[in-house]
């Protein structure tokens, strides 16, 4: 019997030569204490009882079934052979969990304690479904951690570990019943392929949530309805973060740790933050006239509003002429600023109102000639002045109107006056004001003074286009005039400081995201934007879109097209002398409907579906070239010879952090040349910290240096 006792000890109670599936018998299993099982022992004593059992019933004639006997025993040891291998198995699982993660939590010793499997597969190889840790609320240094942070940063610690151990499964750690402790929720996938990614952010989001706001401080991550993953922290330092500065501080830190872009909106007043994940701007929008209704009645034309781009989140950005009277477009060439002209003259033309535009380019609205409620396209000096000022004499007459009684309001139909590149077409003027041998200068920029500030009251919004932005239009009473401002593409510091009176607001648009921009919303805030892209109608036009361009076309024509008579420079005279036509002459002339008869219908005529013959095209595309040349060369008669650093001194200099400046642009790396827009600069005692945007994809980012380290700076020019 005890050779038979011992042989079953030997054969049944080696761990060490039971092979487990994906689990490896580590060398410091020797740190726990060993485990001792019985069950070979027990198992000869049964053996041994049931020989017995058989001897008595063979000595005494009892009747017995040998082969049921038999099954029934073999599916007995069967059985209890299987119980026992899952027994070792999980007790290797937790054994090795022990080992591997209590480091992890923080435990100053090995302890089977520290981790407990709550529920287990119920295949025949088991593995844990949910595993409950218990973690050191301190750090080594027996500094506390809290709570909220102990648990961030131990779940940080445990997931890799357990993904390690068991691969193939997905792992979700969250906090346990009881104070610092977590639970490991183990689900099963078909196979390691189907395992969905990995994404810590949100995670990493909370820990560095908890790192800035200090205990006790209430950190919840939930999603919206649109499945976007938002922070929310309820905290008591609402003193503290009652200056701007401190929460702007707080959100670039948040966007330089965490991945993604993310956005903090603030309530000072329940000191509350949610931080919410931005999502890409799309790379382009196009124009939906699907929604725009005829203006028909003034409560209709006060909430009338015109799609202008998408926001981060794909939130809409509107302009609404009842509230922002006027707006104000800004962007170099080729970044998009006429697009967006075009999509405000089409939507403001299915809307039935009147459209009156002023080219000062003379050939990015040449499409429009035939366009439906286009009422007016002014390309030549004499009529744009003429337009300009019968603009004020109608705004004068509405004045008089309402003031006399007669009129209201109510009575005035809407009158949107589109200028494109109103710098240019002002330089024009007064070069004709000049060549007609007058005195003085043209009272044309007095004339868009007093629109500017009056014209909303008698129905009248000017929209106006430069490619820099220009002091007269955005300083003083005038920049409050202009409640919509809209920058596309990029802008160098000072026409940033002029257009949103920060020097890193537009400065770092990429130079690849045609249509991106800044933008105001009806809330006054200033937002990234991606414009609205709208066709071009004229056929010559580089990307011309036939089907595009007829999809929004307006079907309902209020406003016929009609144009002004050209009056000759030099008249005849009652004595047949001749002289010099007077201001008056052109101040005078008559508007006359239909088109002009020297157009070039370059556009297909809706009314008579002409379409000009082939030689006709390809003389207006000469045309077209030659004029578009002629005019970004005068546009743009002393380019900078490096495009990314234009608008910043070509002087490097070498300035410690004391010594920068908001609108500075740094070098980041030296070694990649990376460069980025200064926006704010905090120092203590040793250290500086450096907020900027990259130069390259226009993100928030950070830069911590030592405050003696000299960094190779560009200055804007106008600060040389």
């Amino acid at each position: 019997m005890t050779v038979f006792w011992n042989f079953g000890g030997y054969l049944f109670g080696m761990r060490a030569h039971i092979k487990t599936a994906n689990i490896e018998a580590p060398q410091e299993f020797n740190l726990l204490p060993s485990r001792r099982y019985v069950f070979g022992k027990l198992l000869i004593v049964v053996c041994a009882a049931a020989l017995i059992a058989w001897a008595v019933a063979e000595i005494f004639q009892f009747p017995l079934h040998v082969p049921g006997a038999m099954a029934i025993a073999g599916a007995l040891l069967f059985t209890s052979v299987v119980l026992h291998w899952r027994r070792r198995r999980k007790h290797k699982v937790m054994d090795e969990l022990v080992l591997r993660t209590y480091d992890a939590l923080g435990a100053k010793r090995i302890d089977r304690k520290l981790v407990r499997c709550e529920s287990w597969s119920r295949s025949i190889v088991p593995r844990p479904s949910r595993i409950l840790f218990h973690h050191n609320p301190v750090t080594w240094d027996g500094k506390p951690l809290g709570e909220n942070r102990a648990n961030l940063v131990i779940g940080l610690g445990l997931k890799p570990i357990l993904q390690k151990l068991f691969p193939g499964m997905k792992i979700a750690i969250t906090p346990g019943p009881q104070p610092f402790t977590l639970v490991a929720e183990l689900s099963n996938v078909e196979s390691v392929g189907d395992v969905p990614p990995e994404d810590d952010t949100g995670t990493r989001a909370t820990l560095v949530a908890s790192e800035l706001f200090k205990e006790p401080a209430e950190i919840q991550t939930e999603v919206d309805e649109e499945g976007t993953e938002f922070i929310k922290v309820k905290h008591n330092q609402g003193i503290e973060f009652a200056l701007a500065a401190r929460r702007t501080r707080i959100e670039r830190i948040f966007n330089t740790r965490v991945p993604g872009q993310w956005r903090a909106h603030w309530d000072t007043i329940n000191d509350e933050i949610v931080f919410k994940q931005r999502k890409d701007l799309p790379t382009m929008v196009k124009i939906d006239v699907g929604g725009i209704t005829p203006i028909m009645t003034h409560a209709q034309y006060t909430d009338f509003q015109i799609l202008i781009g998408v926001a981060e989140n794909d939130v809409p950005v509107f302009w609404r002429p009842y509230i922002q009277s006027h707006a104000l477009v800004v962007g170099p060439t080729g970044s998009g600023k006429t697009v967006l002209l075009h999509n405000i003259a089409i939507a403001c033309s299915h809307a039935g109102l009147r459209v009156w535009v002023i080219d000062g380019k003379r050939i990015e609205f040449l499409g429009f000639r035939w366009w439906p409620n286009i009422e007016f396209i002014a390309a030549k000096v004499p009529h744009q002045i003429k337009l300009i000022a019968d603009a004020k004499q109608l705004m004068d007459q509405r004045y008089d109107l309402i003031e006399d009684g007669k009129a209201s309001l109510d009575d005035f139909e809407p009158i949107i006056i589109i200028i494109d590149e109103v710098a240019s077409m002002v330089k024009r003027i007064e070069s004709w004001w000049m060549d007609q041998g007058w005195k003085g200068k043209p009272p044309v920029k007095e004339w868009l003074s007093e629109l500017g500030r009056l014209a909303r009251t008698a129905k009248i919004h000017m929209i106006i286009g430069l490619q820099r932005p220009d002091v007269q239009y955005l300083e003083g009473e005038m920049r409050s005039n202009f409640g919509a401002r809209y920058s596309v593409g990029r802008l160098d510091p000072q026409g940033a400081i002029m257009m949103w009176e920060n020097a890193a607001v537009g400065t770092t648009v990429p130079r690849s995201k045609k249509g991106r921009g800044f933008a105001t919303t009806l809330d006054g805030d200033v937002v990234e934007t991606q414009f609205i892209y709208a066709p071009n109608p004229y056929i010559p036009a580089p990307g011309y879109d036939p089907e595009f361009v007829d999809s929004v076309r307006p079907v309902e024509e209020r406003w016929g097209v009609k144009h002004i008579e050209d009056i000759e420079e030099i008249q005849i005279d009652i004595d047949g002398k001749d002289v010099r036509a007077s201001l008056d002459d052109f101040l005078e002339a008559r508007i006359v409907e239909g088109p002009h008869p020297n157009w070039a219908r370059i556009t297909e005529n809706p009314k008579t579906g002409d379409i000009p013959a082939d030689e006709e095209m390809a003389a207006a595309a000469d045309i077209y070239e030659e004029i578009v040349i002629d005019e970004v060369i005068d546009e743009d008669s002393s380019p900078d010879s490096d495009e990314e650093f234009e608008g910043f001194s070509s002087q490097i200099l070498s300035l410690t952090p004391d010594h920068l400046e908001a609108g500075d642009l740094i070098e980041v790396d030296p070694f990649t040349s990376l460069w980025g827009v200064v926006e704010d600069v905090t120092t203590d005692e040793v250290g500086a910290q450096i907020d900027y945007r990259a130069m390259t994809t226009g993100e928030p980012e950070m830069l911590d240096t030592d405050r003696s380290e000299k960094i190779r700076t560009r200055k804007p020019i106008d600060a040389i």
